[in-house]
């Protein structure tokens, strides 16, 4: 197959001759399948290495709860690691940060992020309490939109209402504010700043 990749204007060459799944990555599937029993989960095929490899130690999932992403498993040091989890406890780790920025501030709209979507880890099912407790690393992302005609926080103010966010949490926590004033779409925004 040949590719033109059309930021350098290259030709590159990916092999048609991807992998076929093993019968262990099948049982992989088995156990994601096990572990979230309200999803279901297909294969896709084998991600691409550097200078487009297949990478045959790894596969590619779709999800019926999240049709949009593809996800992958892998084996580390003989634990099943995918992405899956991170999306899976999505709602509730934005929620979670909520929780810890919303009272602290003033604000006409509050959005947030966990930054670290893509981080692999056992897929083993946990709760989301247990999964915010003990698998995120507290690297959030807090966009505060504020209206034209809101009186926008001065630099004191933001400071102490970060502090005051992150007062008692004993955990790693590196939170990014982004402000934003005025009648920007919130869309737009967001999109500037993933």
């Amino acid at each position: 197959m040949n590719i033109r990749s059309k930021r350098h204007n290259h030709d590159f060459f990916i092999s048609d001759d991807e992998p076929p799944i093993t019968s262990e990555q099948e049982g992989w599937i088995k156990e994601m399948e096990k572990n979230y029993p309200d999803d279901s989960f297909t294969y896709e095929g084998h991600p691409t290495e550097q200078m487009f490899a297949y990478h045959a130690d790894e596969i590619l999932i779709s999800s019926q709860l999240f049709p949009d992403q593809k996800f992958y498993i892998c084996k580390k040091d003989g634990v099943l690691c995918s992405n899956y989890p991170n999306r899976y406890h999505d709602a509730a780790i934005n929620d979670h940060i909520k929780c810890m920025v919303e009272n602290n501030f003033n604000y006409d709209k509050l959005e947030t992020r966990y930054s670290d979507l893509n981080s692999e880890d056992s897929f083993e099912y946990v709760s989301d309490a247990e999964y915010i407790e003990n698998k995120i690393d507290g690297t959030f992302i807090v966009y505060l939109f504020y209206n034209d005609n809101y009186e926008y926080p001065d630099n004191d103010k933001i400071v102490s209402s970060i502090l005051k966010s992150v007062e008692g949490n004993e955990k790693y926590c590196n939170i990014t504010f982004y402000f934003f004033r005025g009648d920007m779409d919130f869309s737009e925004a967001l999109k500037k700043y993933e």
